[in-house]
């Protein structure tokens, strides 16, 4: 199969299975924009695709910041975010909210300044004052979660997020020292209970090893060591890749020309505000005899990092994806709306096919998807 890439982005054909154990082609498409004077254009440097999780920095010490490419398939888009919270007006503040809005989607959290859960002897665990920040990195070791001595010296550990905040046990907790609560929680959420076992809240990705995304990746048992190893397991459900935190995934797919809205996660823009780019990423797939079929990929992650203090060293991408079956495939052509393809413009057949599930490749096999 001949590959042909009429954009300027970055491209990779891959393979992968179902948990039934058939295997199918993936193509991943994506594009890195700048964000310059309220707009954003493509880069001239594309962003290479990331081949693997990465964390700010040691696994498992630190959250998840960029999750890999290379996954199947995600049933739903995932927007992803990498931002600080910033106080308005520069001031310290006790409190503030920092929302993201993406299209019809819109999820909020609140920060606030460093406090701590302290056990008073007659009066059991009380949460100090807040002390006033202008400043709140929005990640997961400043949400709710953690770990905590157990019984017969065994560690309790919050699965969610156990790189977490404020995570008390009534009958294992050391007294002898403050424990700092949450800096970042659900919209408008206050902390009453210290045993309360509260949502961990974030913008950002969750790892694949922590809940509620862990059970979606299968059970891993002795029965599927000894009979399914090395495929997935039998419960494996594509769910499984999507990492976006909760509120940030999309009801299907993204459209790619939504309005973008982050609020409070910039010193000197209290909002951040631009529209994506509304320049469909398409497929062509050729077969033996020349016939073309042109299908509109799924766009399934919106990526934005915008820690940087100058908006154009910001990196924000979109990622699309397309299951098909590389068997009977002469040539796959990549391109876009915006892209003056002569071949598109002639082609008998204009239809542009909505992207199938995986399974629906094995169903209709005709043209590779």
């Amino acid at each position: 199969m001949q590959t042909r890439n009429l954009t300027p982005y970055a491209h990779l054909t891959y393979a992968n299975e179902d948990a039934q154990r058939r295997l199918f082609d993936i193509l991943i498409v994506k594009a890195t924009y700048q964000y310059m004077n309220g707009k954003l254009v493509t880069a001239v440097e594309q962003e290479p695709l990331n081949f693997s999780d990465t964390c700010f920095g040691e696994v498992n010490e630190t959250p998840l910041c960029y999750p890999s490419d290379l996954v199947p398939y995600k049933p739903r888009a995932d927007v992803i975010v990498i931002g600080d919270a910033y106080a308005p007006n520069g001031d310290s503040l006790l409190k503030w909210d920092c929302s993201v809005q993406v299209g019809n989607l819109s999820h909020s959290v609140t920060v606030t300044g460093p406090r701590d859960w302290e056990y008073k002897k007659l009066g059991g665990w009380a949460l100090g004052d807040i002390e006033p920040v202008s400043h709140v990195p929005l990640r997961y070791d400043y949400a709710f979660g953690g770990m905590h001595p157990g019984p017969d010296d065994a560690i309790i550990t919050d699965e969610r997020n156990p790189l977490g905040l404020g995570l008390i046990d009534e009958n294992h907790s050391p007294r002898d020292k403050p424990i700092a609560a949450p800096q970042v929680l659900e919209h408008r959420q206050e902390l009453t209970d210290p045993f309360r076992k509260l949502v961990p809240a974030g913008i950002g990705p969750i790892p694949p090893a922590w809940l509620p995304r862990r059970p979606l990746g299968g059970t891993y048992d002795q029965d599927w060591v000894d009979n399914v190893w090395p495929h997935w397991a039998v419960d494996y459900d594509f769910a499984y890749h999507n990492s976006a935190a909760r509120g940030m995934k999309v009801n299907g797919f993204l459209r790619g020309d939504e309005k973008v809205t982050l609020t409070n996660m910039h010193p000197d823009m209290p909002e951040i505000v631009f529209d994506l780019p509304s320049d469909p990423v398409m497929a062509h797939i050729v077969n033996d005899e020349g016939q073309r079929r042109m299908v509109a990929m799924a766009c399934d992650t919106l990526y934005l990092d915008v820690l940087a203090q100058d908006p154009e060293d910001w990196l924000i991408s979109l990622t699309w994806r397309m299951p098909f079956l590389e068997d009977g495939v002469k040539t796959l052509e990549i391109d876009a709306a915006s892209v003056a393809n002569p071949v598109r413009i002639m082609a008998q057949d204009k239809t542009i096919y909505p992207c199938p599930h995986p399974s629906d490749v094995f169903i209709n096999e005709t043209m590779g998807i």
